[in-house]
């Protein structure tokens, strides 16, 4: 049960990270970014992703990377959920959904990889 709360939990913060993101910057997610932007914003959503997937893990105590995993796939669900619910714009009017997906997601496992990291050597 414990793994299932650090999963929201951790996906919550990594919302948090992108709403802010945005909110600051004052730009629409849903608009063509300029390029320097665009990768911008998608390297720090993957070290949101990251930092999420190694809170997540902290706050479930796993070493596995199973709450790094599901935190991926709902990052990864939620961005194809979007994508699909959203209205044809291009792939210029998805870019945040495409490098949440393909992107980011995978960057939560990081996250959980470099969790495990620091509790095998807090325990060596």
């Amino acid at each position: 049960m414990r793994g299932i709360g650090a999963v929201v939990g951790g996906y919550g913060l990594f919302a948090v990270f992108s709403i802010l993101l945005f909110t600051i910057s004052g730009r629409d997610p849903y608009a063509p970014p300029s390029p320097g932007f665009l990768v911008a914003a998608t390297l720090y959503g993957m070290a949101a992703a990251a930092l999420a997937g190694f809170i997540a893990s902290a706050w479930a105590r796993r070493a596995d990377l199973r709450v790094s995993i599901g935190l991926a796939l709902v990052i990864a669900a939620g961005a194809v959920i979007s994508l699909a619910a959203s209205p044809a714009r291009g792939t210029e009017g998805h870019w945040t959904q495409l490098a949440a997906a393909v992107l980011m997601a995978p960057s939560a496992i990081l996250g959980g990889f470099a969790w495990r990291r620091q509790r095998r050597e807090a325990t060596s």
